[in-house]
């Protein structure tokens, strides 16, 4: 090889490592994205029956979506401020699978997930309070995501 192929070759060769690196997250999976809806409690008789005394007498309703269905290995919510200065901090409902959870796209607070149970057999929702920061702690399948927000404005 003469001068000029071996320059060639090895442009190519920096051109090729220089496209995988920049096109490095193609296969990286996507962030969970998480978007929350606030309603009047108006669910269903069904839907009230399966919650604790405490969430069917909350006048509000917290709805969850995500981008796309995911398999949830957890789902935790938390105080902020209790969170922030205490890594153990009381979870105010946590749930856990202990095999697969069914794909969802949605959750609403204190309504248990098919395929899931509570982390603590027999632990109910909490009632949320209006003006206190809270933090959705979610794991599907290896990919983490959280999501701050607040029952009415501070």
């Amino acid at each position: 090889m003469d001068k000029k192929q071996i320059s060639l070759l090895g442009l190519a060769v920096l051109l090729v490592a220089a496209m995988i690196y920049l096109s490095r997250d193609w296969f990286a999976p996507e962030d969970i994205q998480i978007h929350l809806t606030i309603r009047p409690n108006r669910l269903s008789d069904k839907q009230q029956n399966r919650l604790g005394p405490a969430v069917k007498s909350q006048p509000y309703t917290a709805t969850f979506f995500f981008e796309r269905k995911y398999r949830l290995k957890s789902v935790k919510l938390v105080r902020v401020d209790e969170i922030e200065t205490n890594r153990f901090a009381h979870p105010l409902w946590e749930l856990t699978t202990s095999s697969n959870s069914v794909p969802t796209k949605s959750l609403t607070y204190g309504v248990p997930i098919r395929g899931m149970h509570p982390a603590v057999k027999g632990a109910q929702a909490e009632v949320l309070e209006p003006r206190v920061p809270y933090r959705l702690l979610i794991n599907a399948g290896g990919q983490d995501a959280s999501y701050d927000f607040t029952l009415g404005q501070k």
